[in-house]
């Protein structure tokens, strides 16, 4: 055998390693540091170090249908891109290839790119098409769901996960003015709401005679966010996660059978898996509440919600307390019913953010917030969080949104487009820059950290952003 061949046969051996530990239920952490152990020790053993790194990123490719298959969400390729990232500073993601429809460059997320250049978020969303925008069908399951729920006889057919943004206040028109359901608003207080949002919010509920639910932050909210930072991730990935949790729990408590959730199809069908969640939601809606494995339901949720490295924002044992008591939301005993969470959009269409806001403001009291960036209506650190995005992935905010209207719309583009779109996308207007005094500002306010203080990572590309 070859040196060459001896030494792609080691790191085969290890990326299948390194895609086991991540396949087990420890800490994010804890699986980082036995990944890289792995690689340090790999990279010791070769002695020709020019052939070793010029093998291994052929390597991870060549096995991404296999590590992205295997496992059941998107953060795969990114436990593998932080850990040869840390031991070997390379980046696995070839940003010399994109794909032809999207513009995703091959490993991003969860995808890989097929001999022709399209992805396989592409590729999967192709497979699924008809299923995904068979509206007729998809609305005739919504409507029968809700009858379905009038007859529990319970004061709410279904809550709506609440923001007072223009997506959420949306599906509660449609589901009240289109569906008769009768709707409970269920707002998950992190701290981050606008006032703005906060008035959108009570002026639409009133005139839709809906009611409120809100949930109050828990008095670790700013620690964990600061956790979040310090780590090197973004300080919003708190509300990503507990809000489903938290409104689920809701739930459960007032015998509540279907959470929806203002997603946009932009945010639900950004790749292979999060296209199986949605299919998955089809299929649970489809599917009589007595037939539903119930179990398997709350497993797929509670790995949803808490994959990625969530386990990092939590440190100290009263945090690390509050993550046990949501993620056993999601456990199966003591239930009376196991609500379903639905994203609304899928099932009822979505007419764009700006069509969207103009029916609201039309049709309800809304009023389209002064603080409007980044497609977000709702959150007062939306531009802060954009940046510290961009500076942790080194692509906008938007860019998976962007990307997955260019996947619906299914429009094949030549490599040279897809560069050159993928760069378009990637730049940050002037109105998403903020200067360097009002990032302090915002970062010392509410979170209690100094620039200089974040990840190096982080700092570093912020401190090039800033203006």
């Amino acid at each position: 055998m070859s040196t060459e061949s001896k030494i792609r046969e080691h790191i085969n051996k290890a990326i299948l390693t390194i895609l086991d530990i991540y396949k087990s239920s420890e800490s994010w952490n804890d699986r980082q540091l036995k990944s890289r152990e792995i690689l340090g020790t790999l990279k010791k053993r070769v002695t020709d170090h020019s052939s070793f790194l010029s093998a291994i990123k052929p390597a991870i490719h060549q096995l991404l249908p296999k590590l992205t298959t295997d496992v059941d969400d998107s953060d795969t390729i990114r436990f593998y891109r932080e850990a040869i990232q840390h031991v070997l500073a390379i980046d696995i993601i070839d940003s010399k290839r994109h794909c032809r429809i999207c513009t995703y460059p091959d490993g991003f997320l969860d995808t890989y790119l097929d001999d022709e250049g399209i992805c396989s978020a592409c590729r999967s969303y192709e497979l699924h098409k008809s299923e995904l925008e068979n509206r007729n069908h998809l609305e005739t399951v919504l409507h029968h769901a809700i009858q379905c729920a009038k007859q529990n006889h319970a004061k709410y057919d279904v809550i709506v996960s609440f923001s007072g943004g223009k997506d959420s206040v949306f599906v509660l028109k449609q589901l009240v003015t289109k569906y008769n359901a009768r709707v409970l608003c269920v707002l998950d207080d992190l701290n981050q709401q606008t006032k703005e949002a906060m008035d959108n919010a009570k002026r639409s509920i009133d005139d839709l005679d809906a009611d409120l639910y809100i949930i109050s932050p828990p008095e670790e909210e700013p620690e964990i966010r600061r956790n979040f930072l310090k780590n090197g991730e973004n300080f919003c990935r708190l509300c990503l996660r507990s809000h489903f949790a938290r409104v689920y729990q809701v739930a459960i408590e007032m015998e509540i059978p279907y959470v929806f959730l203002g997603l946009s199809p932009f945010q639900v069908l950004d790749c292979p898996n999060a296209i199986d969640w949605s299919l998955h939601a089809i299929h649970d809606l489809e599917t009589p509440p007595e037939n539903r494995d119930n179990k398997e339901i709350l497993s797929r949720y509670q790995h949803r919600f808490f994959q990625g490295g969530y386990d990092r924002g939590f440190v100290k044992e009263n945090e690390k307390i509050l993550l046990s008591n949501w993620m056993n939301t999601f456990e199966p005993h003591n239930k009376k019913i196991i609500p379903l969470l639905l994203p609304f959009f899928i099932f009822d269409g979505y007419p764009g953010d700006e069509k969207v806001m103009e029916i609201i403001t039309h049709e309800l009291d809304w009023k389209k917030p002064d603080y409007y960036i980044f497609r977000r209506s709702n959150c007062r650190w939306q531009q802060p969080a954009g940046l510290i995005h961009y500076a942790i992935f080194q692509t906008h905010m938007n860019y998976k949104e962007i990307a997955t209207e260019l996947r619906l719309a299914g429009k094949r583009l030549t490599y040279d487009q897809a560069i050159k779109k993928y760069n378009e996308i990637n730049q940050l207007s002037v109105d998403e820059i903020m200067s360097k005094e009002e990032f302090q500002k915002i970062l010392l306010n509410d979170f209690g950290m100094r620039v200089e203080e974040l990840p190096t990572n982080i700092k570093d590309n912020i401190t090039r952003l800033l203006l």
